[in-house]
């Protein structure tokens, strides 16, 4: 029979091994007029499918919104530091999340409620935790019509707020 020491310790390794190597990625948003007021969180999770993105904002005008993974993680001079849109491959195409000749800032438009909220997942199927590191990403004022016509870059307008993702420390 074991004792009460072996037992608590196949249960830490027990735990330890069922812990998945990969946390998921919660970033804070921020209001891009007002860059100190938080407007939520976002958190990233791989999933079988691809990345799930797990919205958890407030204060955010109603209906559908662009949002894109930028080039940097800055989100400083009203968001205009972040960049343009992750293009790993320079593809300078933008197609949407789900087409794979565009580039792969492209994130499925979030939907907010009347209330001001976003709380519903979307799913990038491209993209992967990993990708995120060193990353911004931005929500626009209006809807992504996923082309460059009849307004560059989707037609999202302007730039409302802002999360830095940062690089990933590896030791």
């Amino acid at each position: 029979m074991l004792n009460k020491t072996k037992w608590i310790l196949l249960f830490s390794v027990a735990t330890m091994l069922s812990t998945p190597i990969f946390a998921d990625i919660t970033v804070t948003v921020y209001s891009i007029k007002d860059p100190k007021k938080s407007l939520g969180t976002i958190t990233f999770k791989d999933d079988l499918y691809g990345l799930v993105i797990q919205p958890n904002l407030h204060g955010l005008s109603a209906g559908m919104h662009g949002i894109h993974v930028h080039e940097h993680d800055r989100c400083d001079e009203g968001g205009n530091k972040a960049g343009g849109h992750y293009d790993p491959k320079n593809t300078q195409q933008h197609l949407g999340p789900f087409n794979t000749e565009g580039h792969l800032g492209d994130l499925p438009a979030i939907y907010v409620d009347d209330r001001g909220a976003s709380i519903h997942p979307v799913l990038a199927p491209r993209l992967q935790e990993r990708d995120m590191y060193g990353h911004s990403i931005i929500i626009h004022e209006g809807n992504d019509n996923y082309s460059d016509f009849p307004k560059p870059m989707g037609g999202g307008g302007n730039r409302i707020a802002c999360a830095v993702i940062p690089k990933k420390i590896t030791s």
